[in-house]
């Protein structure tokens, strides 16, 4: 450290311990890397993950990385400190070509990034159940703002300022007759619950709010799900009656001034035509949603989606075509994938449990366990495909591959570049239904290679299918 180091420097040397557990090394060569003293393993520095009195307390504290990948050295070590070693390298992240490299296990990519250092450290919670009520896409800013208030209740209203020893005042400024509480404000008050329901009934809905806040929301949430103009508009007007109720309220506490109930209605009309026109959202052709739009003078925007099919193609001449899936279900984790020739004869297939890692790791070990098994058939033409496009990117090169899958995914294009041809692309999910099949962890057969006599019946019945060129509807 400089004798005299600015402010940013000194806080950032002082932030290396912290950031230390977040680094690693993906290895290649293993040149340079210290087997105990540099973070080359997932799990941190093995100093600290084998103490003195472990199987590893044989290996000299100055052991290189590289002498034993190349294995130099193990014939000095006793049987049960070589087992732990090769346990360890089968878990560190090692691939077979190009040089060692430092990556920032937060972020998917190995990249350092602000974002990824910031979600690192801080306290993760669970979404609260009225995130899409208030945070949607469209939303405006300030309506969201008034309304998080309001549902947090953490409105400074007349009862929470006479707790706060500020005001001696309790009653409602809007209707002079009740206790100002925020469930009374949102919508109990005449003068709200006015207003709150004339909007409704431009929504076609008749009925009176609920005596709570959250209640009124949660009503909202169940009712208006989706993202057509209709449930963004209900949505925006829940924040923009909070919002200007409040700012009547405030008008008629600070400025001594009030606006007639009907004019308030208006701006609220008025905010949500101009945001809603603004968006170009469109409708399901229905009479609810036609009818909201002659009721706020909107123009009809309906499309009626076009029918879109895909099917399964078989390869050409003496090329293999793999087909693979992968599932994730909570704690539950499953791949498979099914091989077959340009006769629609079945040459292999395999459904394996697997632990349950990310979706894009399960799909990728899927094409690899694929490819290893139209290996093991004797072929050298392979043609891959799977429904996950990121997976396909990665082994095209066209994305960046994550750090995790790095070593897994160096060793797939190992296996690729030994046959002859291969060729990846991607798949529609509906044309992918035998792989998807095998793929579910409710499969009714598992196995690294399930012989064609063991195939369930209906498997065969949608290998029949592909193989009759039934087009199949995209969803």
């Amino acid at each position: 450290m400089p004798s005299n180091p600015s402010w940013g420097a000194r806080c950032i040397f002082h932030a290396r311990e912290e950031a230390k557990p977040h680094i690693c090394r993906i290895v290649a060569d293993g040149k340079g890397i210290d087997f105990w003293k540099e973070p080359w393993h997932p799990d941190g520095l093995l100093s600290n993950l084998y103490p003195e009195g472990s199987t590893l307390n044989s290996v000299p504290l100055n052991s290189s990385l590289e002498r034993l990948l190349l294995g130099d050295s193990w014939d000095q070590y006793p049987e049960s400190t070589m087992q732990t070693i090769q346990n360890i390298l089968s878990q560190a992240l090692i691939i077979p070509e190009g040089k060692n490299q430092v990556i920032w296990k937060p972020s998917p990519d190995g990249d350092f990034t602000l974002k990824s250092s910031w979600n690192s450290i801080r306290t993760h919670s669970q979404k609260i159940p009225w995130f899409s009520s208030v945070w949607f896409s469209g939303h405006v800013p300030k309506f969201s703002f008034v309304t998080w208030q309001a549902l947090h209740q953490r409105l400074s209203t007349r009862d929470r300022l006479i707790f706060l020893g500020t005001s001696r005042d309790t009653r409602c400024p809007l209707c002079h007759s009740e206790r100002e509480t925020t469930d009374h404000l949102f919508f109990n008050c005449s003068f709200s619950s006015w207003v709150w329901r004339t909007i409704l009934r431009r929504f076609s809905y008749r009925r009176a709010p609920h005596s709570q806040l959250k209640n009124e929301e949660l009503w909202i949430r169940e009712t208006f799900k989706g993202k057509s103009r209709m449930s963004i508009a209900i949505r925006i007007a829940f924040g923009a009656t909070i919002y200007h109720i409040w700012k009547e309220r405030n008008r008629r506490i600070f400025e001594n001034q009030s606006i007639h109930k009907q004019n308030i209605l208006s701006e609220i009309l008025s905010s949500i035509k101009l945001k809603i026109l603004y968006l170009r959202l469109e409708d399901p052709p229905n009479a609810r949603s036609i009818k909201f739009a002659e009721l706020f003078g909107f123009p009809i925007f309906t499309r009626s989606p076009p029918v879109r099919t895909c099917s399964w193609k078989p390869p050409d001449g003496d090329i293999l075509k793999l087909n693979t899936d992968a599932s994730l279900a909570e704690d539950k984790a499953s791949i498979g994938g099914i091989i077959r020739d340009k006769d629609h004869i079945i040459k292999g297939a395999f459904s394996l449990d697997s632990p349950p890692h990310s979706i894009n790791e399960l799909e990728i070990e899927s094409i690899s366990k694929g490819i290893k098994l139209a290996i093991s058939k004797g072929t050298d033409r392979l043609w891959i495909e799977s429904d996950s496009l990121q997976a396909v990117s990665i082994i095209k090169g066209v994305l960046k591959c994550p750090w995790r899958q790095i070593a897994k995914v160096h060793q797939t294009l190992r296996d690729l570049n030994s046959l002859n041809y291969w060729h990846i692309s991607h798949i529609w999910r509906e044309a992918n239904g035998a792989a998807d099949f095998l793929s579910k962890t409710s499969c009714p057969i598992k196995g690294e290679c399930i012989s064609v006599l063991d195939l369930p019946r209906e498997l065969l019945r949608i290998v029949a299918s592909d193989s009759s060129g039934v087009p199949y509807v995209r969803m």
